[in-house]
């Protein structure tokens, strides 16, 4: 798998997919099915636990134990959650980005390129900004699947972006004046009547 750049070179564009194909919700597979497991596991365990240890002088276990193991089981459940709800929605106003920490909104065009391998995790946005943000949406786990995935992004963004190459000087308006290299108005040697004769140095101011 090579690194997608749509934006900075476009020798061939990517063509989105025609339709409600083109719209639809990146997501990954491994990562849900993994998500999935870890909840029944964890279910699993703390229905055991309720079921065969009960609180008492030889399992040393107290109301408050059972407490601090629900509430972890919470907090490890929503991590889950999170996992499996990873995405990247796309519409024709830009692109929502859900990862495991965060939740970001980009319009179109604040993205240059979409950056994806074989030796990265998941894909990666290059902004104009100058920042980047990872998609875990696209892992590598996905493997096929997931280059198919970080083509059809690149194509929206080469389609529908409109953000300047990273790196490229930015553009000025002309400043108001005469440009440095031609003279400023006035007379010049040149324009001279050359059959004026020179004055002498006496009748100079």
């Amino acid at each position: 798998m090579t690194e997608q750049h749509p934006r900075p070179d476009r020798p061939h564009r990517h063509r989105p997919l025609a339709g409600h194909d083109r719209w639809a919700p990146f997501a990954p597979r491994g990562a849900k099915v993994v998500a999935a497991v870890l909840a029944v596991v964890v279910l699993v365990a703390v229905v055991a636990l309720f079921a065969f240890v009960r609180p008492n002088s030889a399992t040393r276990l107290g109301p408050l134990d059972y407490l601090l193991m629900i509430a972890f089981c919470g907090v490890l459940w929503g991590i889950l959650w999170r996992q499996a709800t990873v995405s990247a929605v796309p519409d024709p106003r830009g692109l929502v980005v859900r990862n495991l920490l965060t939740t970001r909104r980009l319009e179109w065009a604040e993205i240059i390129s979409v950056r994806y391998s074989a030796d990265r995790a998941w894909a990666q946005l290059d902004l104009a900004d100058g920042d980047e943000i990872a998609v875990m949406a696209i892992q590598r786990a996905d493997g096929r699947a997931a280059t198919a995935a970080a083509q059809r992004l690149a194509a929206l963004v080469d389609a529908y972006g409109t953000a300047p190459e990273r790196g490229a000087p930015p553009e000025h308006p002309a400043p108001d004046g005469p440009a440095p290299d031609q003279p400023a108005a006035g007379p010049s040697t040149a324009d001279a009547d050359p059959d004026q004769p020179e004055p002498h140095e006496e009748d100079r101011p």
